[in-house]
């Protein structure tokens, strides 16, 4: 082998390792392939190959990914030998147990490349098992004697937080009397990942990782035990019993994560909530079978936050239905500042309703609250100024087909769809906006510029009007694809008489490229 890092890929699936192979080949890794868990573990101890890293799929014959991790991490040699998991079970208690075996990281399937790498490449920044391993049985001896003598737990190297084996140890030996334990989930921003590229979503979640240890160590420090990431942007924290009140905790940290994201990304404000945590007593002499039992209070609390999530979308349904949601609006002018229309936002406690019911999986709920919504803006709104009104692509039932054929609604309703919805279901949307047209109202696609765009399809419908994401203006000063792509738009926009919309980020640099219009503040 050459002096470059060793990566092993195990994955039965012949067309992932191939992929993989030839992908982290070419940026200079030498790559060694295993069939199967069991062909890994045997590479690994009987033909004395030492990889830096193992891509490690969970779903494999004989030995799956997690056995396989298990095995690795309970053997001295090879405990330290980094492992980042390749998997379609994406699921919360997948991941858990994936993460509490001693995995380093987790991608799920299906992946970007350049992302598997940059994963690969963060890992190992750590530095090289091949270059270390003489000096691993050492370090284990040292760091276990540390461990006996001072009941720290051991860190993991990647996050720099304690892994969970080594939590539950100074807890079975410290804490008789019960612990809290409070469960912090921040990964609702997983589910924007076609919106936020996966890049910002990574620092969203490091970043708050950095504030919830700041918070506690800086206010809670005596009280803590340990924290632990167990789920993209999930983390556990063990507190003693001593001097705390945890519903205090709890809404402290809520607002202290809610202050940093209002700061740090602006752009998430009008999104749903991003922030839930739950916490409770564990009592230690009720759980004879500790560990198992922690675990279970884990899915518990996480059960618990599902069922508020829940909660807070059917209060938000209800809410809307009963008219009981603020119209916003938001100004969209020339180059010159004169207005040409409102951009319509309908708000339920600060929060974009479009977000909140974006991944609400009972379309006819949805349905009834936009056909609620539109009717109230007809009721309130100018009928002799352009309003910008957003349509859920559940809305598109029955009855708001009813209204639009019957010419229910005023002509100065310019329907406004998600570019995340239009580009990806196509063909659901083009029947329907064809008849818009053809009933001479007006159209425009919003958030265009997302990862989910697709030029083409966009095209293909004429919208009357595309308003730019701000993901395709941030940093377009250094950005010339961005550039070149906005350029496109707006060759194109006198043939298919359509206008270009931006948004205030990065302004001045989109009218000398060529926008005239832009969308202001409410």
């Amino acid at each position: 082998m050459s002096g470059k890092k060793l990566v092993m890929i195990a994955d039965d699936d012949v067309n992932i390792r191939t992929v993989l192979h030839k992908y982290l080949e070419a940026k200079n890794y030498d790559i060694v392939e295993a069939e199967d868990g069991d062909m890994a573990i045997d590479m690994i101890e009987n033909q004395k190959i030492m990889p830096d890293l193992i891509v490690l799929d969970i779903m494999m014959p004989g030995k799956n990914g997690f056995e396989v991790c298990e095995h690795l991490r309970a053997h001295k040699l090879y405990s330290l030998i980094p492992i980042l998991m390749l998997t379609a079970l994406s699921t919360p208690e997948s991941v858990i147990k994936g993460l509490s075996l001693g995995a380093d990281d987790y991608i799920k399937k299906p992946f970007n490349l350049e992302e598997v790498q940059i994963r690969i490449d963060n890992i190992l920044k750590k530095g090289s098992v091949s270059e270390t391993i003489k000096k691993i049985t050492e370090e284990y001896k040292a760091a276990a004697d540390s461990l006996s003598r001072e009941g720290l737990p051991h860190i993991d190297k990647l996050t720099k937080l304690p892994v969970l084996p080594a939590i539950f140890e100074t807890l079975r030996k410290k804490y008789k009397d019960g612990f809290y334990i409070v469960y912090i989930d921040t990964g609702e921003v997983l589910k924007y990942e076609k919106i936020f590229n996966w890049k910002i979503i990574d620092d969203f979640i490091f970043k708050l990782s950095g504030h919830i240890n700041e918070f506690i160590n800086s206010k809670y420090y005596n009280a803590l035990i340990g924290v632990k990431k167990v789920y993209a942007g999930d983390f556990i924290v063990f507190f003693s019993l001593e001097h705390i009140d945890i519903f205090r905790i709890i809404e402290e940290l809520k607002t202290c994560l809610r202050e940093k994201i209002k700061e740090e990304f602006p752009f998430f404000e009008e999104y749903q909530e991003y922030v839930y945590i739950e916490g409770h007593y564990f009592n230690r002499e009720e759980n004879s079978r500790f560990e198992r039992a922690i675990y279970q209070n884990i899915y518990e609390l996480l059960a618990k936050i599902e069922e508020n999530k829940r909660k807070g979308v059917d209060f938000a349904y209800l809410s809307a239905v009963s008219g009981n949601v603020e119209i916003k609006k938001e100004n969209v002018v020339s180059i010159d500042d004169k207005s040409i229309g409102y951009f319509v936002k309908f708000m339920f406690e600060k929060v974009n309703v479009n977000e909140i019911f974006r991944f609400y999986d009972d379309d006819s709920k949805v349905s009834t609250v936009y056909r609620t919504l539109i009717e109230k803006a007809a009721d309130a709104l100018d009928r002799n100024t352009d309003f910008f009104i957003p349509v859920n692509k559940a809305a598109l039932g029955e009855e708001f087909l009813f209204l639009v054929r019957e010419k229910k609604l005023p002509q100065n309703f310019i329907f406004s769809f998600d570019d995340i919805d239009v580009s990806r279901e196509f063909f659901h949307y083009r029947e329907f906006l064809e008849m818009l047209k053809y009933l001479n109202y007006r159209i425009a696609i919003f958030n265009f510029g997302t990862t989910s765009s697709n030029f083409d399809s966009i095209m293909a419908l004429k919208p009357d009007y595309i308003f730019l994401h701000h993901m395709i203006t941030k940093d377009i000063e250094r950005n010339y694809i961005k550039q070149d792509l906005i350029k496109s738009l707006i060759n194109v926009q006198d043939k298919l008489k359509t206008e270009i919309i931006g948004n205030e980020m990065n302004r001045d640099i989109l009218k000398e490229i060529g926008v005239k219009y832009f969308r202001g503040g409410i």
